[in-house]
């Protein structure tokens, strides 16, 4: 954490919770207006983005960490950087698949500089970016990718 010590944190009430998919959550708390999501989210309501806090925000999507701002109304708070670390079996699986000839696509809702950051790492040609699926084709598409990868395991188990 780089400046969030000593910052002390009051629980407070949160009102008219909305959470807008894709983009971020909002809320009122203490008689403000709550942000926090992606940039063009904040930016909707007039949260002005300092181009040093744009840049940091830009080094850390290039470590595949995804950004969420922060607004408290118009005023940027700051922003988060999370990441999900990548298993190394994930990497071991990508490149099981790419030996036997078949080309991995990643599909995520995050954006480019994160997506590219990702593929790099874990070596998949063909990042997609910015794409918000349907709750109910996601959950189509992890079902049959899961239902694929058994299929491919008991193949080549088969096989041996």
């Amino acid at each position: 954490m780089e400046k969030g010590e000593g910052i002390l944190i009051r629980n407070a009430e949160a009102e008219d919770f909305e959470s807008t998919t894709g983009a971020g959550v909002e809320a009122h708390v203490s008689g403000n207006l709550i942000r926090a999501g992606k940039i063009d989210f904040l930016k909707k309501i007039g949260v002005s983005i300092p181009d040093a806090m744009r840049e940091k925000a830009e080094a850390l999507q290039s470590k595949a960490q995804t950004v969420i701002w922060i607004s408290k109304d118009e005023k940027l708070l700051g922003l988060i950087a999370v990441a999900d670390p990548i298993k190394e079996t994930s990497k071991a699986a990508v490149k099981a698949l790419h030996e036997q000839g078949v080309t991995v696509i990643m599909c995520t809702g995050d954006n480019e500089r994160t997506a590219q950051a990702v593929a790099k790492e874990i070596d998949i040609l063909y990042p997609f970016f910015g794409i918000l699926l349907n709750p109910m084709i996601a959950g189509a598409a992890m079902s049959f990718s899961s239902v694929s990868v058994i299929g491919n395991a008991l193949r080549l188990k088969r096989s041996k």
